[in-house]
């Protein structure tokens, strides 16, 4: 929501759409979330993963729903992107590749410029600004305090920082003159380190 300072409680991916506004989609942007359409240049059928079997919407299908959004009033909220995550996406596998967004898909469906088409505003907004303007959102939260690692003193059981001055004899640690004498005494002088 509006509120949110996630920038994950603002997003929300789309595979495209046919024309006109879904009523849960124009709910969505009413609540100030983004909307993301993902599915640029790869319409077709998913073969694998989580949309597996799903017919993906055509980039007709994708301009007629963003033109309708812009023209609602939502142009600030919507997101572009190709989706790709096959190989069959790539321009060398004989998908549309990386650079048919902004070199295909925005020229030819929606046509910034042209008196029926988007103002080229609207499309660098859609190309750049709204992602900006959505990574901008988020606050990242302050820097967690510095735990300083600590120690036990051999004698007297106290816990001290590792910049704390300490004394080694054999295995024991200790904090202080005050504890290394009191352990040399409870050990008989070092002999006694059974019973210590």
């Amino acid at each position: 929501g509006r509120g949110g300072r996630d920038r994950r409680d603002r997003g929300g991916r789309r595979h495209g759409s046919g024309p006109g506004l879904p009523p849960h989609m124009l709910l969505a942007l009413q609540r100030g979330c983004f909307l993301a359409f993902d599915g640029v240049g790869a319409g077709c059928f998913v073969p694998t993963g989580p949309d597996r079997g799903v017919q993906r919407a055509s980039d007709e299908a994708i301009a007629q729903t963003v033109a309708g959004m812009v023209a609602a009033g939502f142009t600030r909220q919507l997101l572009l992107s190709h989706g790709h995550f096959l190989k069959m996406h790539r321009r060398s596998h004989g998908g549309a590749g990386l650079a048919h967004l902004p070199s295909r898909f925005v020229p030819r469906r929606l046509r910034p410029g042209q008196p029926d088409g988007l103002t080229s505003e609207v499309a660098d907004a859609l190309l750049r600004g709204n992602l900006l303007g959505l990574l901008a959102y988020y606050d990242p939260p302050p820097p967690a305090a510095p735990v300083e690692e600590t120690w036990p003193c051999s004698f007297c059981g106290g816990s001290f920082p590792t910049s704390h001055s300490r004394f080694e004899k054999f295995h024991f640690v200790l904090c202080s003159p005050a504890c290394l004498t009191k352990m040399r005494l409870k050990t008989s002088n070092w002999t006694n380190l059974g019973s210590s």
